[in-house]
């Protein structure tokens, strides 16, 4: 019992032995002159009151020895439960804690009142019972291996709960499909964010958007902040070359940003152009306006190749590479949502990944966080802004190293943010965040959940915080030359309330639950499909999930190359095409990426000035294509039919050719930019045509 109980119970204690001294100072007062049946018969509880100076008026010897007797009741008394009470436990005063206690304190309620999440019961699923909540602490830490019972006991209750927005790190896609129904009756508007989702059922999240919004003097340091948060070192080698490759990512998104295309993906372009990076950095140096970019491309154009290959390769392993593949540049060159609406407005976004790409996606997963975390910490919530935000992080050890969410978890809960980190083990925060930061994880997670433990480094960890108790240990001891003479000594020992080796023995359907400032609690688990409450909730979800439509056709596989693009391209490298007006050499006049629209002009112009040579000098060609086309099908039948016969003769009969390949849809391009495209493939089409001629005669002759 604590301070205030142990009072408690002392003068509750005192109170007693009052009425016990006054009843002993009426037994004396009646028995003043002898034991005697008549004063047995005529005893009287009120006779010390009959004494008294207030009763008689006068003071007699009588009331003076029964104030005696009584004060020396109510002394002893008092000094026997102060020992007993007080006593002090030298080794220990952990104990489990009691349910009536935590529903005083906040921590355990009814249904109704839940608006946080939802750890455990005080009784078992199936029954009615009262939940264990996070009261007044914001974050959790859930520390449970692979089929613990951490999803349908902690994560799913949450969410199907849980009354603010929510951002969860959905790593198999089943939080999705079994929660989001129930959080859009809740009335949430619902995203499912799924860059690596192979039919582009994503919806998209553009993080420059953020920086695009900023007057120019603030677009620096937000960009800097974005490089810090997505460009991650990868070995030791790279943390010389780190500083330099985050300005070089800096410089590139504020240089996309004034050509119009503000995106990571852009970036990512621009830096895997052709040629030389020194020369590429020099031209961008001089068409930049902002000053910051013009001076990192100016230094960076100053560098040895060498150098220069070093940055770009630090920048490419540190996140950048990410966005070669199309789904992740398709997922990112918009926003369908806005961070600045969270705490306005309940929200849940799902991030959902595959396992398999966690990893590998990684990088966007700590930039997602993380800004949403700064995004949150530059004002204070505002009158309308009365929602709470939940970061659900699942699987937090595969994410890496989030810097901004281990400087958040201390400050965060003022701007209404929540953080509920969950992973397998404790030694996964060390190998992340090292020692320090585990320690600054473990000292700022209010609510700490351990289920099924199985490590070393757990089960020790929570033997540890629930701490020792104090006991009364009895030794007895005999003497050789007296078989009869014993000797009993009592001495108090400290002892762990729960051993590591108890905490690996806990029921399957039990929990431990360390909370700052309460005694721990061996608490029941959740299973949200047996428990009446939660199986309902979960049962009424109607209708087909909220899922997004597919972002264009970035899902669909990659275009075969042209006929004859490796001639063509051997061609224009060995400078055969000088002989047309338009060969793969001249291609190069036009840019690699996006056209800005403004520039678009002078690109019609010089597509149309070769086009019009290209057209009067082969005029004579296109009139002969119909003939050799004739020419071409009449051997490619006779080839056939040839085929066919020796497939018979080897017994092969019934084989056909594979059927040809159908065309695959092109992207659709941005309206302002496809007359100049339609244009330029109107002449590579022209050019195909033509080197197919000359192939086509080649092969006949050889036939």
């Amino acid at each position: 019992m604590d301070s205030r109980q142990k009072t408690g119970t002392v003068l509750l204690g005192g109170a007693f032995s009052l009425v016990a001294g006054l009843f002993l100072a009426s037994a004396y007062a009646n028995f003043q002159h002898g034991v005697t049946s008549q004063a047995i018969q005529g005893f009287d509880i009120l006779a010390f009151w009959y004494e008294t100076p207030f009763y008689n008026g006068d003071v007699r010897p009588v009331f003076y020895h029964g104030l005696l007797i009584t004060g020396f009741t109510v002394a002893v008394t008092l000094f026997i439960l102060a020992i007993v009470v007080f006593k002090p436990q030298h080794h220990g005063t952990a104990r489990w804690a009691r349910f009536s206690e935590m529903k005083k304190a906040g921590y355990i309620m009814s249904y109704q009142r839940v608006s946080g999440p939802i750890f455990g019961k005080t009784i078992g699923p199936r029954l009615p019972g009262q939940y264990l909540s996070n009261g007044e602490q914001p974050h959790s830490l859930v520390v449970a291996p692979t089929r613990a019972g951490k999803g349908v006991g902690v994560v799913i209750p949450t969410l199907l709960t849980f009354n603010g927005s929510v951002l969860a790190l959905d790593v198999k896609g089943e939080l999705f499909e079994l929660t989001s129904r129930a959080r859009k009756a809740r009335g949430d508007r619902i995203f499912k964010f799924a860059p690596m989702d192979r039919a582009a059922r994503t919806h998209s999240y553009n993080p420059v958007l953020d920086i695009v919004s900023m007057p120019p003097e603030r677009q620096f340091s937000e960009a800097r902040r974005l490089a810090h948060n997505l460009i991650a070192p990868k070995g030791k080698g790279s943390e010389g070359f780190i500083d330099g490759a985050r300005d070089l990512f800096v410089a590139g998104i504020l240089a996309c940003i004034e050509r119009g295309t503000p995106s990571i993906g852009a970036v990512y372009d621009l830096f895997t152009l052709p040629g030389e990076k020194y020369k590429l950095f020099a031209q961008l140096a001089e068409e930049c306006q902002s000053s910051e970019a013009r001076r990192i491309f100016d230094n960076m154009a100053g560098n040895d190749t060498k150098i220069l290959t070093s940055y770009t390769s630090v920048l490419s392993d540190g996140g950048l590479n990410l966005w070669a593949d199309p789904l992740i540049k398709a997922a990112t060159t918009t926003s369908d949502f806005s961070i600045y609406d969270l705490r306005r407005d309940p929200t849940t976004i799902y991030l959902c990944v595959s396992p398999n790409d966690l990893e590998v996606i990684a990088p966007l997963v700590r930039l997602f966080f993380q800004q949403v975390v700064s995004v949150m910490q530059r004002t204070m919530p505002t009158k309308d802004e009365i929602f709470e935000v939940l970061f659900l992080l699942d699987e937090f050890k595969h994410l890496g190293k989030l810097e901004a969410v281990e400087t958040a978890v201390t400050t965060i809960a003022g701007y209404k943010g929540r953080f509920m980190f969950i992973i397998q083990s404790l030694s996964a925060l060390t190998g992340a965040y090292e020692q320090s930061g585990k320690e600054n994880f473990l000292s700022n997670t209010g609510v700490q959940v351990f289920m099924a433990t199985a490590d070393d480094e757990t089960p020790a960890y929570i033997s540890k915080s629930i701490g020792d108790y104090t006991f009364r240990a009895k030794s007895k001891s005999f003497s050789q030359s007296r078989m009869l003479d014993a000797n009993i000594q009592f001495s108090e020992q400290g002892a762990n309330l729960l051993r590591p080796e108890q905490v690996r023995l806990i029921d399957e359907n039990s929990e431990i639950v360390l909370i700052k400032g309460r005694p721990p609690m061996l608490i029941h688990k959740v299973k949200y499909y047996s428990d009446r409450t939660l199986s309902r909730i979960f049962e009424s979800q109607t209708g087909p999930l909220p899922e997004p439509e597919p972002i264009g056709h970035c899902g669909a596989p990659p275009e075969p190359p042209p006929p004859f693009a490796h001639e063509r391209h051997q061609a224009g490298d060995a400078g055969g095409a000088a002989d047309h007006a338009f060969g793969v050499g001249q291609a190069n006049h036009f840019a690699t990426d996006d056209v800005d629209v403004g520039q678009a002009e002078k690109y019609y112009d010089v597509a149309d000035h070769y086009s019009e040579e290209y057209r009067l000098e082969h005029r004579a060609d296109e009139a002969a294509l119909d003939e050799r086309s004739k020419h071409r099908l009449v051997h490619e039948s006779i080839d056939k039919q040839w085929v066919e016969k020796e497939g018979e003769d080897d017994g092969l009969k019934g084989v056909q050719a594979p059927p040809a390949a159908q065309p695959v849809p092109e992207p659709e391009e941005d309206h302002a930019l496809s007359p100049q495209r339609e244009l330029l493939d109107r002449i590579i089409a022209l050019q195909e045509r033509n080197i197919g001629h000359s192939s086509c005669e080649n092969g006949a002759q050889t036939r």
